[in-house]
């Protein structure tokens, strides 16, 4: 056949047949196929569902632990109330749980029947009031035993905002039947019952703010718990300091209100107390009368402020109280408050001067010469434990206090042979 014949041929072939470059097809189909691929990769990007699969389960962790969390605080502050409200109210009775323990969950591992919860705390505070003293803030708290028990280990623990480090002490002081404040450890139970808290700090130096705020809380012990009562929060201004606001006045005249004057005096008498030594002195007179005894006070300079109680006039005898418990034909017995032994000495030898020449007076020792060796023994016994530094400070502030009123009490005035 001849190239004619092969000619013909082809012109006689199917209209739907083209004859092409095979090389030109070839790259043709090609780039079909990297177009497909490149539009199914903009499709579908595999390492961009890696990423997003790891963002939504991180974002799922993250939810669980926002869930536990919440969780937890729930749980926490659930616990925390249960404990804060032991602590102010004592065992709740409408608690469904018998003990503190609670599962995993916070729910109560002993359940019992409810029944109606008293919320009154057994120790109220009924009033505050502050004093300056010679550069110490005094804070009194008045307070009130609700309860028909007596409330036991009394202590009071004040923070200062903005300082680091508060030293000071607080005492305790009932009343009397013989209305006398006297110092306490525990409050008797029964509404009628007074009792108030002193504490005694250094006053603050005002260095940042022109206010000073004290917080505490009264801690005791009720059928063997531990329970606490808040104070309010006392703030202390420059301005009303330097008013004079905060000044002690145990002269406090009633201006019609009998009532608020006594309220005044009893608060400057504490205030007083909290900061004094105290002796007991005995003495004997021929005729031991109530008129007598207040004229011959009246001749020291002291005045009668209170049923039996005296505080000096003039400024060697500021701030000396004298409480005259009892007055018989045999003895004569009173408590004296002074700022110090010198003042105390000095009193005494006033009293000398006014008494007759045949009355002695004598001061009770009240420190004990074994407790004080008692005392140096635990402090010594202290050191052995260094890591303790807390116990070997409380131990030894201790014996100084004991050694101090040791020497304080064992001084003996005889007037008379």
């Amino acid at each position: 056949m001849d190239i004619l014949d092969d000619m013909d041929m082809f012109e006689d072939s199917p209209s739907g047949i083209t004859v092409g470059n095979p090389l030109e097809s070839e790259l043709q189909a090609s780039s079909s196929t990297h177009a497909e691929v490149a539009e199914s990769s903009k499709e579908r990007n595999p390492v961009k569902d890696h990423l997003l699969k790891q963002l939504n389960e991180v974002e799922d962790r993250i939810e669980g632990k926002k869930k536990e969390i919440e969780e937890s605080c729930a749980l926490q502050d659930k616990i925390l109330r249960n404990f804060s409200s032991r602590a102010f109210y004592g065992s709740n009775s409408s608690s469904d749980s018998d003990s503190d323990l609670f599962t995993i969950t916070g729910e109560p591992i002993v359940k019992r029947r409810k029944s109606k919860r008293s919320k009154e705390q057994p120790l109220i505070v009924k009033d505050t009031w502050q004093h300056i003293i010679d550069e110490k803030w005094i804070v009194g708290v008045v307070l009130q035993n609700t309860c028909n028990q007596n409330l036991f280990d009394l202590d009071a623990l004040i923070a200062i905002k903005d300082v680091q480090e508060v030293h000071g002490i607080s005492a305790f002081w009932s009343k009397s039947p013989k209305s006398f404040w006297r110092r306490t450890d525990f409050c008797e139970a029964g509404t009628s019952s007074e009792i108030a808290a002193t504490i005694v700090v250094d006053l603050p130096r005002f260095t940042g703010s022109p206010t000073a705020q004290l917080f505490g809380t009264i801690t005791y012990e009720l059928d063997g718990v531990q329970m606490q009562t808040l104070i309010p929060t006392l703030t202390l201004d420059v301005d009303r300091v330097l008013k004079g606001d905060h000044d002690l006045n145990v002269f406090c005249e009633s201006n019609g209100d009998a009532n608020t004057a006594r309220d005044k005096k009893i608060q400057a008498i504490l205030a007083v107390k909290s900061m004094s030594i105290d002796k007991m002195i005995d003495f004997k007179l021929n005729e031991p009368l109530i008129e007598d005894l207040k004229d011959l006070l009246d001749k020291i300079g002291f005045t009668e402020i209170l049923p039996k109680v005296f505080t000096g006039r003039n400024s060697h005898m500021d701030r000396c109280i004298l409480e005259l418990k009892s007055a018989s034909h045999l003895k004569c017995r009173s408590v004296i408050y002074t700022r110090s032994v010198s003042q105390l000495n000095m009193l005494l030898h006033l009293l000398r001067k006014v008494l007759p020449k045949e009355t002695s007076v004598v001061c009770k020792t009240i420190v004990e010469a074994e407790d004080v060796l008692k005392a140096l023994e635990d402090e010594l016994n202290s050191y052995l434990k260094p890591e303790y530094a807390f116990e070997i400070q409380k131990a030894r502030a201790k014996s100084d206090l004991l050694i101090n009123e040791f020497q304080n009490s064992c001084t003996i005035h005889r007037f008379s042979e």
